[in-house]
């Protein structure tokens, strides 16, 4: 187990775990990157296959990604369903503008988004993206 106050991390530091297809992925990618305890995308996908987080498609459930972050944590994070800029390190789930079948993951960290998708550069200071779940681990 990790200790959540080790996050704390130079903004400018944070390696951003892009997913390998744009379309499937980002659970594992915001994990990893949330974390930053991965080498790189497939370390933290095998991760999540030895404990049952993800699906075969690498999809991750909101409850999924609670229990990833207790196992790893040792904390269960606070479930939200706004964006507080105040938060210091979430994890966001929400859905693209306008297509109500497409979900994302992103991380929130110290005022900034991260996205694991891989035409997103990253940090960026605002998202399209719009946020229906929150798992606080930092406010």
């Amino acid at each position: 187990m990790r200790s959540i106050q080790n996050i704390n991390c130079i903004r400018f530091r944070v390696k951003t775990i892009k997913q390998r297809d744009a379309s499937t992925g980002c659970g594992v990618a915001a994990f990893a990157t949330a974390t930053q305890g991965f080498r790189n995308y497939h370390d933290c996908l095998e991760w999540f296959k030895e404990n049952g987080f993800v699906k075969t498609n690498q999809f991750v459930t909101v409850p999924a990604m609670k229990e990833a972050i207790v196992q790893y944590f040792g904390v269960t994070p606070e479930l939200k369903y706004y964006l507080n800029k105040r938060y210091k390190l979430a994890l966001c789930f929400g859905k693209y503008e306008g297509k109500n079948e497409y979900r994302h993951w992103f991380v929130y960290f110290e005022g900034h988004f991260y996205d694991p998708c891989p035409y997103i550069n990253s940090p960026i200071k605002s998202t399209l993206h719009e946020i229906t779940r929150v798992l606080v681990l930092k406010s």
